[in-house]
């Protein structure tokens, strides 16, 4: 940056980094105060690769920080995302845990017997689950909405527990 070359401390952009790398673990942190911190046995749902909806960029995406938190926490997890497969599967083939990350085509094939479903990605597949369904095929019924794009008063309904960014959790 030109203001490091310059000797000026870049204190503002360096917080901004600060804080958007933290943010990157507040879905970690909400699942390890749900299930605790040795996840061994759990099976998690992770929707959602790409740094955003659209791309297959996974540089600097959260979902690969909570990925790895949940496998260094000895989780099983099933993931999906429309575009960045091939790209996540490429990061992660060589991570300590990754036998333990299952690649599957849908949202509903991710949550099958899952403790949880994260969403992390906003794709608009994952918007409107079908959660009749989802609640008869999952294992424990828990959403973490990492994008608050899911309607808690919807999702507790069906009867989830609801976990958001920003939001108060709920238990159903």
């Amino acid at each position: 940056m030109m203001g490091q070359d310059a000797g000026v401390p870049l204190t503002i952009p360096a917080s901004v980094d600060a804080i958007n790398e933290r943010q990157k673990r507040v879905i970690g942190d909400k699942v390890r105060q749900r299930f605790g911190d040795d996840l061994s046995g759990r099976r998690f749902a992770l929707w959602g690769l790409a740094f955003k909806p659209r791309t297959d960029d996974v540089r600097e995406a959260p979902a690969l920080v909570v990925l790895r938190e949940l496998l260094d926490a000895g989780a099983h997890v099933r993931v999906t995302d429309p575009e960045a497969m091939d790209a996540a599967r490429n990061e992660i083939e060589n991570w300590p845990g990754s036998d333990r990350v299952d690649y599957v085509d849908t949202a509903e094939e991710a949550a099958l017997d899952a403790d949880a479903v994260i969403l992390i990605t906003e794709w608009s597949e994952f918007r409107n689950p079908d959660l009749v369904n989802l609640r008869t095929t999952m294992r424990e019924t828990v959403i973490f909405d990492g994008r608050n794009v899911l309607v808690p008063e919807v999702v507790q309904e069906a009867g989830f527990e609801y976990h958001g960014i920003g939001r108060t959790s709920s238990l159903s």
